[in-house]
């Protein structure tokens, strides 16, 4: 079966003339909450949805069908088209499986979360393979980051953190610029994706087409080598460097996670420059072609009811391709997120 499954005939185009956006498994799952305004707001097409042996199997009532409407099953990753919008945006529902699947290996339980290890680098590089392939313009991330670990320059602002590979369009990158969007910090000083940014690294080094590397960190006995200044983060927060890099595997195996999984996460080579990712090509690189034109947009938050993180986050989203999204939007929540279904209420009154 394929990758991507279509329930529609699609024009051979569709794809290379638009901008991709989903969501990484992350803290207060605003990424998925974002991606269900922009589904909900634009009123997107459902077209089909990805199987991946990766994905914890998942089915369920459609989130987007009023109560008065005939329903549908939703699967574990969907995906949506806004014609007018040139936009496609994936819904994810469910993570990458910690536990490996029958047949393909032994059930081992990784002992990190499933942002982080299982088959979250298999099936990013899946994902990202289908991504090359179809010839998406720009590839677009909506990620949280853990608000506790901010550095004292995040304080002040939640979002408009950036990371972005060297081949994403320079219109976009000055769009960013002109939005006063920075690019994010820890990865700018430290080649670290943050903390609570679940599968983002995962597809951060799918995207870049090779691995990123663990090496001696602040955590494993000081600062990393070229590493000038020695930040109070560190002090007040010993554990502050990311979560073990994820276990790179091929697509047709999930590797067992290796010793060498217990590193920080840091890229080898020179710091970036104005957020982006080091180009393609290093050493033992990940299987997958050449770099995707991808940006992760990172929004600082913590774990519980994240709407109002989500509306900012999808706003950014909006932003990011206001040639083909130029008006201020008023988010529709979809029905999912009104009581009784949703436990915690809305903050749009429904």
């Amino acid at each position: 079966m394929p990758f991507f499954c279509s329930d529609v005939p699609l024009p051979t185009e569709l794809f290379a003339t638009s901008t991709l956006c989903l969501p990484a498994i992350s803290s207060g799952s605003v990424g998925q909450l974002a991606c269900d305004l922009l589904i909900s707001t634009f009123q997107m097409t459902h077209i089909g949805y990805i199987d991946s042996q990766y994905l914890t199997p998942l089915v369920g009532g459609d989130p987007f069908t009023r109560p008065d409407a005939p329903t549908r099953l939703a699967l574990c990753c969907e995906v949506y088209h806004a014609p007018d919008r040139q936009l496609v945006v994936i819904q994810q529902r469910a993570a990458p499986m910690k536990v490996r699947p029958a047949g393909t290996w032994n059930s081992i339980i990784t002992p990190f979360g499933p942002g982080e290890q299982g088959c979250s680098a298999a099936f990013s590089e899946q994902l990202m393979g289908w991504v090359r392939a179809a010839g998406f313009r720009a590839v677009i991330v909506l990620t949280g980051a853990d608000l506790s670990f901010r550095q004292p320059d995040q304080l002040a602002e939640p979002g408009k953190r950036y990371i972005c590979t060297s081949t994403f369009p320079e219109p976009l990158r000055q769009r960013m610029g002109l939005l006063g969007w920075a690019p994010l910090e820890q990865y700018q000083r430290f080649h670290q994706v943050p903390r609570g940014s679940g599968n983002f690294g995962a597809l951060l080094e799918a995207a870049l087409g090779h691995p990123v590397e663990p090496t001696p960190g602040p955590r494993a006995g000081g600062p990393a080598d070229g590493a000038e200044e020695v930040t109070l983060m560190y002090e007040l927060a010993p554990h502050y460097p990311t979560h073990p890099p994820p276990v790179r595997a091929s697509p047709s195996s999930c590797g067992p996670p290796s010793a060498a999984a217990s590193g920080v996460v840091l890229l080898q080579g020179a710091a970036p420059t104005a957020g982006d990712a080091p180009k393609a090509g290093g050493a033992g690189g990940v299987p997958g072609g050449p770099e995707v034109p991808l940006c992760g947009v990172v929004y600082f938050c913590g774990e519980g009811p994240a709407h109002e993180q989500a509306c900012a986050l999808a706003d950014h989203a909006r932003l990011l391709v206001a040639a083909t999204c130029p008006e201020a939007v008023a988010w529709a929540p979809p029905p999912s997120w009104a009581p009784p279904h949703f436990a915690h209420g809305s903050i749009f009154g429904a």
